[in-house]
C-alpha cells in the first residue's frame, strides 16, 4: 500500500469517527502520522538530501583541466577516458576510485567542458525539398506509362507500391527502394516526375 492510499483509508476511518488510537493500531502508523493525514490528503514530500561527496572529487579539477587542454591539442594527441585514469593514479597519486567512476565523470564532463568553450554539438536542418505526398502521383504516372506498378499503398508512415510481378516496394524520399528497373521503366519513371 503506498502513502497516499494509506492516507485516504486513514482519512476514511477519521470520518467514520474511528478514534486515533485505533486507526493507529489498525494502519499500524504512529500518531504523527494519523495528525499529517488528518491535515492534508496528500504526504508531505520527501525530504531532498544533500547530494554525497565522492572519492573522485578531489581529482575533478584535474580531469577538467585535462579536458580543457584537449581542446586545442590535435584529435591523435587527445587524452582517453584510460589514459587520464592512468594519469591521475601516477602522477596525482589517486587511490581507491574505479576506472569506471573517472569514465561516468569523463562523459558526463566532456560535452559540458565543450559547450562551455563553445564548441558544442553542430545543429544541422535539413529542408524539405519536395511536397509530402507528391512522389505517389509519379508513382501512378510511371504505372499508367510502364504497366509495371499496380497500386501505391501507405501504412503507418511507410508506403508501398506493388509491382506486376507481385513484390512489395518500399518508397524512401520518393524512390523506390529496391526495385530493379529496366532502362525503358527508369526513363518513363523519370519523365514522370
Amino acid at each position: 500500500m503506498s502513502k497516499i492510499e494509506k492516507f485516504a483509508a486513514i482519512r476514511r476511518d477519521l470520518a467514520a469517527a474511528m478514534s486515533g488510537r485505533a486507526i493507529e493500531e489498525k494502519h499500524r502508523v504512529g500518531r504523527r502520522m494519523v495528525s499529517a493525514a488528518m491535515a492534508s490528503a496528500l504526504p508531505p514530500p520527501r525530504k531532498e538530501m544533500p547530494p554525497r561527496g565522492s572519492k573522485l572529487d578531489p581529482f575533478k579539477p584535474v580531469i577538467d583541466e585535462i579536458l580543457r587542454a584537449d581542446l586545442d591539442a590535435p584529435r591523435k594527441q587527445r587524452h582517453t577516458v584510460r589514459r587520464i585514469y592512468h594519469r591521475l593514479l601516477d602522477e596525482h597519486g589517486m587511490a581507491n576510485v574505479s576506472y569506471q567512476v573517472v569514465r561516468t565523470y569523463v562523459a558526463d564532463r566532456k560535452p559540458k567542458i565543450r559547450a562551455e568553450a563553445g564548441r558544442g554539438p553542430v545543429t544541422v536542418f535539413f529542408p524539405q525539398t519536395h511536397r509530402p505526398g507528391a512522389h505517389i502521383g509519379r508513382l501512378r504516372a510511371a504505372s499508367a506509362a510502364t504497366g509495371s506498378i499496380l497500386s501505391v499503398a501507405s501504412s503507418g508512415e511507410e508506403q508501398w507500391v506493388a509491382a506486376a510481378d507481385q513484390r512489395r516496394i518500399r518508397i524512401t524520399d520518393g524512390l523506390l527502394a529496391g526495385a530493379v528497373l529496366d532502362v525503358r521503366q527508369r526513363r518513363q519513371l523519370q519523365g514522370a516526375q
